[in-house]
């Protein structure tokens, strides 16, 4: 799972879901009872969920990778506050994931809470899964992060990662995981073996298009600094460490630039 930096929506689309979150809230406020899986569904083949959906698109990248499982092409919008249960955010922007068929069905209309009520499932668009979730180089699974003090595993991590929830660590998903983690062992160790100026264009260019990028954020700046070869690279080479972080996605400028 990777962080993702969600974009602004353009100013018709943004008023388009407005436009039907008003319309939801007055029918429910005047006592009525919408179908809104139904209702869903037919706004959902309009025109005017095209600028909804590019903005998705654009906000997971060219690759078009589910917002959680980040293994499968994602193909449809999915809600983070599943809408049966908040019919109040169905239409909001924040409220907008694209996910791929396994994981949208998976998680359905599950949304865990915590006893505060606080949400348990991970958005990636407000939250660094890496303060939530650790990545097991031998077995391509995602584990939640344990409690330094208590040893308790972190709660957030802990349901996103349950297999009632999500399918995140089923043997297709974490093969690939393993797969783009050697590939970027070796693109490292090739480097380190020959720290040229050859090699660290070829590192570059494989680093751009590592399979999972958010693996390459793991490894050289949370627990994968500490395994060989990027421990290696990360005590002798900083600079290139810093330039190649700096070439991973980062937040979109603002939509307006704020007044002089």
């Amino acid at each position: 799972m990777r962080r993702l930096f969600r974009p602004a929506l353009d100013e018709a689309p943004e008023g388009w879901l407005k436009a039907r979150q008003a319309e939801l809230d007055a029918e429910r406020a005047s006592g009525m009872s919408p179908d809104v899986n139904k209702r869903w569904d037919s706004q959902r083949r309009t025109k005017e969920m095209g600028g909804v959906i590019l903005a998705l698109q654009q906000m997971v990248g060219p690759r078009v990778r589910c917002v959680w499982c980040v293994d499968s092409r994602a193909t449809d919008v999915e809600h983070y506050r599943p809408k049966a249960r908040f019919p109040e955010v169905m239409f909001v922007w924040d409220n907008l994931l694209w996910s791929c068929p396994a994981c949208g069905r998976k998680k359905g209309a599950q949304f865990p809470l915590a006893a505060d009520g606080a949400p348990l499932l991970l958005d990636p668009t407000r939250q660094d899964p890496w303060d939530h979730l650790v990545f097991e180089p031998d077995t391509g699974q995602l584990v939640p992060r344990l409690d330094p003090t208590t040893g308790a595993p972190d709660p957030v991590g802990a349901a996103t990662c349950s297999p009632k929830l999500l399918p995140l660590n089923v043997e297709a998903v974490t093969h690939g995981r393993r797969r783009a983690w050697w590939a970027l062992c070796e693109a490292v160790s090739d480097f380190l073996a020959r720290p040229d100026a050859e090699q660290e264009r070829r590192l570059f260019a494989r680093i751009e298009a590592a399979e999972r990028p958010e693996l390459v954020v793991w490894a050289l700046l949370r627990e994968g600094r500490e395994i060989f070869p990027f421990s290696a690279f990360c005590a002798t080479y900083p600079t290139n460490v810093a330039s190649l972080l700096a070439q991973l996605p980062q937040p979109p400028p603002p939509r307006y630039a704020p007044p002089a």
